[in-house]
């Protein structure tokens, strides 16, 4: 998915909603497992690889501040 719907969730005719609608069957515990590749590089600014190495509250950090948590 588009980094911009898993931070803001779906549009429903044009309009994001309130509370968020989500795609269907998304773990939203595991948000950026379902960008692109080349979506989490910009991102992250680090390879899906290296983002996997690091400890858990690092991981958890670098979610919440890019809206993934």
């Amino acid at each position: 998915y588009p980094y911009d719907v898993l931070v803001n969730g779906e549009k429903v005719d044009g309009e994001y909603t309130n509370p968020p609608t989500w795609p269907d069957g998304l773990d939203l515990t595991q948000k950026e497992a379902y960008l692109a590749d080349d979506e989490f590089d910009k991102h992250f600014k680090m390879s899906r690889e290296e983002f996997n190495k690091l400890p858990k509250w690092k991981k958890l950090n670098k979610k919440k501040a890019l809206k993934l948590f």
